[in-house]
């Protein structure tokens, strides 16, 4: 669809018109002029030529449906196929990622089962089960936008994946060391729950303003764990307080200092990148996954869909988390069974990141191969 197609076609009818008026010796008055110009940009023209065009385009909409789907349905299908070898290892991953969840939580039926019926489980043990659940589904939204060729949109949804990755394994750690310190940190987590809602519902509240009776509740619950923890728990990961004693009370928690802590500060700049994608930053714009940046190939333009490019980063970064956090929570209890699962995994996540790399060199060799012929 061309966007001046329709206004071309106008003037040049008006110029015909004027032009055999001419001809036949006749006047075109400027003034007739003018007004004839303004109605053809006037509003009751536009919506006039707007219906037919609306019209039929509203009658194609299950053709182009169709021919888009097939379109998409031939191009997943090459791409899945060039990098069958990484995708058949990370769905592995995520496979036995959420097999071991289920095996967890039905020990966890089995372990914390009153005589009554009635299971409580420990709220540090729910929050694990809660997060690896989380995990694994951001897991399989990544490695559906793999699949389809969405590179950018990939590591932008593997930056939740590892902020969870980073929650779960200082917790983790932390019940292994002290587990004392690791339940009051489980409890600070979930209070903290009550800081974000409150800070969501306010807003809306002030916009609307309209404080009704979930309002009240809510703001009357973040006071009362103000109280208990003080005013400053209302800021950004203050739930982690505990972890960081050579902090002053008055000095911030950044997401960068829970990365030290659980010792995953290797992943900062991905992390960064990731931040870039979602932003929509300069930095993202120009550095797209999906395209190769090379002096032989001309990068103007932009990239209106998915690329069978760029998959490797967001893959790797994947595999590595999803497992991770997977043998954190094996390694919760471990057993001889769960340390053998936690080096199988550790196994196939060296496996999954090497043919990962593998087939994007591959691919990015053949382009360049390509130019040089």
């Amino acid at each position: 669809m061309k966007l001046d197609e329709i206004e071309k076609m106008t003037n040049a009818k008006l110029i015909d018109t004027i032009k055999e008026k001419l001809n036949k010796g006749e006047e075109v008055p400027l003034k007739k002029l003018k007004k004839a110009i303004q109605e053809i940009y006037s509003e009751d023209s536009i919506e006039k030529a707007s219906l037919p065009l609306y019209e039929s385009l509203i009658k194609d909409a299950p053709k182009m449906y169709e021919y888009h789907r097939l379109e998409i349905l031939g191009f997943e299908s090459r791409l899945q196929q060039r990098w069958l070898d990484a995708l058949y290892t990370l769905q592995s991953i995520i496979t036995i990622a959420e097999e071991v969840s289920m095996s967890i939580l039905d020990e966890y039926i089995e372990d914390f089962k009153h005589e009554d019926g009635k299971i409580v489980v420990p709220i540090e043990l729910d929050i694990l089960a809660k997060l690896h659940a989380r995990a694994i589904v951001i897991g399989k939204e990544v490695f559906t936008l793999l699949k389809s060729g969405f590179a950018d949109a990939a590591i932008s949804r593997w930056r939740g994946l590892h902020e969870i990755n980073v929650i779960f394994t200082i917790l983790t750690d932390t019940l292994k060391e002290n587990e004392s310190l690791g339940k009051e940190l489980a409890y600070r987590f979930l209070d903290s729950a009550t800081i974000e809602q409150f800070k969501i519902i306010h807003r809306e509240n002030i916009i609307s303003k309209e404080f009704g009776k979930d309002y009240k509740e809510i703001k009357s619950e973040k006071e009362d764990i103000e109280r208990k923890y003080g005013k400053s728990f209302s800021k950004p990961y203050e739930w982690a307080r505990p972890l960081f004693e050579n902090k002053r009370m008055d000095q911030s928690i950044y997401f960068s200092d829970l990365e030290q802590t659980a010792e995953i500060t290797n992943l900062t700049s991905y992390y960064k990148q990731a931040n870039s994608q979602i932003h929509s930053t300069a930095f993202g714009l120009y550095r797209s996954l999906g395209s190769i940046y090379n002096e032989k190939i001309d990068t103007i333009g932009a990239v209106f869909g998915p690329s069978n490019y760029g998959l490797s980063i967001p893959g790797q970064l994947t595999v590595g988390s999803v497992a991770g956090s997977t043998i954190s929570f094996l390694l919760v209890n471990p057993t001889l069974d769960k340390l053998i699962i936690s080096n199988i995994l550790q196994l196939m996540v060296k496996d999954a990141q090497e043919n990962f790399d593998r087939i994007q060199n591959e691919i990015l060799n053949e382009e360049l191969s390509q130019l040089d012929e």
